[in-house]
């Protein structure tokens, strides 16, 4: 199998997705290497075990690669007014959902201690506009974001040395990486073993400079054999056991509670966005043997016969947060800094 000539940026072009992973493999196969970083909590300087590559599907040939947020900020679609508020939105909806996870990160049993730098992480993962970039570190999770594309469409596989930025706590000029795979309770992102790239000043993975430092693009024409044999992995995009999944919905209820309903036009915005879960408050005996108020998963929402289609969700969404239905609120509000356990694992206790 032999790449045909150079497309635009991308370095290769390929006959198929298939034959894009395979070369890809065998030419960026993935390893562990050393990087050493500073713990910001402490300042002491430490070895972490990093992979050597991180890998990025695109299901078409998109002329940019920018962060959510920034998209945001290019969006001309939108007033700068409506902007601001959407980024004040899921500013706020980030200290409630560190707060709504204990403000610890052995909360959420993940090593390194910075957890407003995890949690905007998670929120990237359902939806919200971030600083952040979707990477991860499993190439057979790139090539299944990269299959869902049409038939006959040019689409990009990324490669990118890790080392080109620091991990965790420590940053270079370039940026730095964190990684989600590492916190079980994040089920999504622990299934897709998730990085997440923060550029902090040229913000386009596509531009020259990350190429470089060793970035590659190749692009490859989307078959029907690609699809069915790369993007059968469903349980990557499964949230049914995913408590966070449902808490980030539900930050945006509890800021609408506090702040009033947000413009129309944000509301529209955030509710397409945003993974549309259930909300479903119940009681729950904690360890302590304590009763606690819980966000039910949506493997328990559905075995309670209260799941509606998503698009109904979406909508419900809408309506609570925007001030066009000022008679529609978000209910149940749930205690701040309420206690998040793996709730598959917990009987119901209604």
């Amino acid at each position: 199998m032999k790449p045909t000539r150079e497309f635009g940026k991308a370095r290769r072009s390929f006959a198929s997705l298939m034959d894009c992973v395979e070369w890809v493999n065998e030419h960026h196969a993935q390893a562990t290497i050393f990087r050493s970083v500073i713990d910001k909590a402490t300042s002491a300087r430490k070895r972490d075990r990093i992979p050597k590559y991180l890998y990025r599907g695109e299901r078409f040939r998109y002329p940019d690669t920018l962060p959510g947020v920034e998209r945001l900020r290019r969006d001309e679609a939108l007033s700068e007014e409506v902007k601001a508020e959407i980024e004040r939105t899921v500013l706020a909806c980030n200290d409630y959902f560190v707060e709504r996870l204990g403000g610890s990160y052995k909360s959420m049993g993940m090593k390194y201690q910075n957890i407003g730098f995890n949690t905007v992480g998670f929120l990237q993962h359902y939806g919200f506009p971030t600083e952040y970039i979707d990477f991860t570190s499993d190439m057979t999770v790139a090539a299944f974001f990269a299959s869902k594309g049409c038939i006959g469409s040019k689409g990009l596989i990324c490669v990118t040395p890790s080392d080109i930025l620091t991990i965790y706590q420590g940053q270079t000029s370039l940026g730095a990486i964190v990684d989600l795979g590492d916190a079980e309770i994040g089920k999504r992102a622990h299934r897709q073993s998730a990085y997440e790239v923060l550029l902090n000043n040229e913000k386009d993975m596509k531009a020259d400079l990350y190429r470089t430092l060793g970035a590659r693009w190749y692009e490859f024409l989307l078959t029907d054999k690609d699809m069915k044999v790369l993007g059968s992995r469903s349980d990557l995009l499964d949230t049914s056991d995913d408590i966070l999944a449902t808490q980030a919905c539900g930050v945006v209820h509890e800021y609408v509670i506090d702040h009033g309903k947000l413009s129309d036009v944000a509301a529209r915005w955030l509710a397409d966005r945003i993974e549309p879960l259930e909300a479903v408050v119940r009681p729950v005996r904690l360890e302590d043997g304590k009763t606690g108020c819980l966000l039910a998963s949506q493997s328990e929402v559905e075995e309670a016969g209260l799941a509606r289609p998503k698009e109904e969700i979406r909508e419900h969404l809408y309506r609570v947060w925007s001030s066009k239905y000022p008679d529609e609120v978000p209910q149940g509000r749930i205690p701040p800094g309420m206690k998040v356990v793996n709730l598959v694992s917990v009987r119901r206790n209604y």
